[in-house]
């Protein structure tokens, strides 16, 4: 059986691409529990790095209530800017083939063929990847779909993964306009389920624990 296209962790936040040339992933070092499984199951090489983009652009995390001063700390996240939305959606947009990039604790997208996957960290992003890319992997996304068409795999989704499948066996080509192509479910032994979406096959692995189970 072929090789799923897209690995994806059961907690969605390592996502691998998979071709003819190798493996890339979203993260710089990716956890070896993690990825010491996916390399013996698909006997997979040592993973391409993605590219980071300077801490710098991203913005801060915290919104100061009104009545504390700039800078004082607070569990609350501001809402992000059109600016920085349509400054994330270019950037997307721009995803090099093969290799994921990233901004650091945001996102990190790649394209696919005719297609952009992403990997959204910070859930403030997830409409920008929606409307930018095809595939949107958001585990801490507040909602469940992309109002764009593209394919969105958030929390609930990876909580149910064996629920990811479709009668249908057709494969339109993956990233075609914004529709969500026909998808349906293989089983690859050591690798979970692969998800065909188009003609990418998508695996959300689960891995053993330590003590083998």
């Amino acid at each position: 059986m072929p090789l799923p296209d897209i690995l994806i962790s059961e907690d969605g936040t390592m996502v691998a691409l998979v071709d003819g040339k190798g493996v890339a992933t979203n993260r710089a070092r990716p956890p070896d529990f993690v990825y010491d499984q996916w390399k013996r199951a698909l006997l997979l090489g040592d993973p391409t790095k993605p590219e980071m983009s300077p801490s710098r652009d991203k913005p801060p995390d915290d919104k100061p209530p009104d009545d504390r001063p700039p800078g004082a700390k607070t569990n609350e996240r501001r809402e992000l800017t059109p600016q920085e939305l349509e400054t994330a959606k270019s950037r997307i947009k721009q995803a090099p083939a093969g290799r994921f990039a990233c901004e650091p604790t945001a996102w990190c997208a790649a394209s696919m063929g005719k297609g952009i996957v992403i990997a959204v960290e910070d859930g403030r992003y997830a409409g920008a990847a929606c409307d930018a890319a095809n595939l949107v992997i958001a585990p801490r996304a507040r909602f469940d779909q992309c109002r764009s068409g593209a394919l969105m795999i958030n929390g609930a989704t990876l909580r149910k993964a064996g629920a990811l499948r479709s009668p249908s066996t057709a494969r339109p080509t993956f990233g075609a306009g914004k529709s969500v192509p026909p998808w349906r479910a293989e089983t690859i032994p050591g690798a979970g389920t692969a998800t065909m979406i188009g003609e990418a096959r998508v695996s959300i692995v689960h891995c053993r624990n330590r003590s083998g189970r």
